[in-house]
């Protein structure tokens, strides 16, 4: 065994692949020699209803922060549930972040440095700790904080598939799940940080544990998560990500052959023979549990206004982000004016897959190329789900007259009242007074 020292963390010499993580800068493989305060505890569940599903809890210092019941399905999305609230965990190692997290961003091993007060409470094992982006929502249309206080499927818990062939996108850390209660939302709180996103050039970072595909959740963070979410903006994030997976040789002696990290592969060659000895999958729990015995907390308490709620419509969902990485768009890398239209020039059966995707990528960025693209779109005469995908991405725009003109002109000439792209042009007025701080 390697884990000979206690409450250890050291970087690995390891190149990693980032090309499958689009929302990801930087990343590190590192080992932990850990209290395992904060750890990952799994049981197979008893219900009729969940058949070959078990209880996944992360807990730190014994409370319950998030709990998931995962299907056999690998492809399948898993219910999530909150735990008792973070708060409760009395837990000295995050109170000490707040300085650190706050500080211009250096380097990501002095990040790694900075938060091992924190990793030292994770089970012994290896990690990747990263550097990027999330979204303030849970990747279906909701704010990240907004939650249902029971078991709710979230799609961002799975891969995604993509029209029109149903192609399998695999899922990398992109959305976010809070583990502490609403009521600690300090407004002052938040509108510092807002301030600070607007004025500094030293963004605040969060810091989430990766949980599943898109999916973390928040150690450290909740009121950053607000202030990016009123100003629209992706929520720079340190992620913790633990091992998801791991291929065996096909052997008798079924060996590792290969680590995933989320979606980054990390070749058993690449490690130390002792750390491929000592890492061991996740234990699973001798004793079954019952999900009518399993206890319900009430994390959300809050009526959100409308700037949270409506917040989430300027970020893409699951599938939109699945089609921006299957097309080749990552919006940590700019497109400048030649790229962008050499994006354009492709093949006639990829136009509306790809052209949805760069909405949605420049939606993301806020990129103001984004009213040309969307109104060549429309005088273009394209097909309908173009044009949808088109007056979608204009909604970000509610006080450009030119837009709103092509708003009025949709609702006057429709004849149908049941037409899909109805709704769409209704709500350019409804949330104009939540947009108005984009541009």
């Amino acid at each position: 065994m390697f884990f000979k020292t206690r409450n250890s963390v050291k970087i690995l010499d390891v190149d990693l692949d980032l090309s499958a993580m689009p929302s990801m800068r930087l990343a590190k493989l590192i080992s932990i020699v850990g209290s395992g305060q904060l750890k990952k505890q799994m049981a197979p569940l008893e219900d009729e209803r969940y058949a070959y599903h078990s209880l996944i809890t992360m807990t730190l210092n014994q409370i319950p922060l998030v709990r998931m019941i995962q299907p056999g399905c690998p492809t399948c999305a898993s219910l999530l549930a909150a735990g008792l609230g973070i708060e409760h965990a009395d837990c000295e190692a995050l109170r000490k972040l707040e300085d650190p997290l706050n500080q211009p961003f250096v380097s990501l091993d002095q990040s790694i440095t900075q938060l091992k007060p924190l990793l030292s409470l994770l089970e012994s094992g290896l990690y990747v700790v990263a550097e990027g982006i999330c979204m303030p929502t849970d990747g279906e249309g909701h704010f990240f904080w907004d939650i249902q206080n029971t078991w709710t499927e979230s799609a961002a818990t799975a891969g995604a598939f993509i029209r029109p062939d149903y192609e399998y996108v695999n899922g990398w850390p992109l959305y976010l799940y809070p583990s502490e209660t609403s009521a600690c939302l300090n407004p002052e709180r938040v509108t510092h940080y807002e301030e600070l996103f607007r004025t500094s050039a030293a963004r605040p970072r969060a810091v989430v544990y990766h949980l599943n595909e898109f999916m973390n959740f928040i150690l450290d963070g909740h009121h950053k998560a607000c202030a990016a979410a009123r100003l629209r903006q992706p929520l720079d994030c340190l992620f913790i990500i633990p091992v998801s997976g791991i291929a065996y040789s096909r052997d008798s002696k079924r060996q590792p052959k290969q680590f995933y990290f989320s979606s980054i592969p990390v070749s058993a060659d690449q490690l130390p023979a002792r750390f491929q000895a000592a890492f061991h999958p996740l234990r699973r729990e001798e004793k079954a549990v019952k999900l009518q015995d399993l206890p319900a907390y009430p994390l959300n308490s809050t009526s959100w206004d409308a700037a949270y709620r409506n917040s989430a419509q300027f970020y893409p969902t699951v599938v939109e982000a699945a089609e921006m990485a299957a097309a080749g768009l990552n919006w940590n890398r700019a497109l400048d004016d030649k790229q962008l239209y050499a994006f354009l020039r492709m093949d006639v059966q990829d136009k509306e897959l790809k052209t949805m995707a760069l909405f949605n990528y420049l939606r993301c960025r806020r990129d103001p190329r984004l009213k040309a693209l969307a109104l060549t779109c429309l005088d273009d005469q394209s097909p309908k789900v173009l044009r949808k995908a088109a007056y979608q991405a204009l909604r970000i725009f509610p006080e450009d007259p030119e837009v709103e003109q092509r708003f009025i002109d949709y609702l006057v000439q429709c004849d149908d009242p049941h037409d899909e792209i109805l709704p769409l042009i209704h709500s350019f007025w409804d949330q104009q007074d939540s947009c108005r701080q984009l541009f």
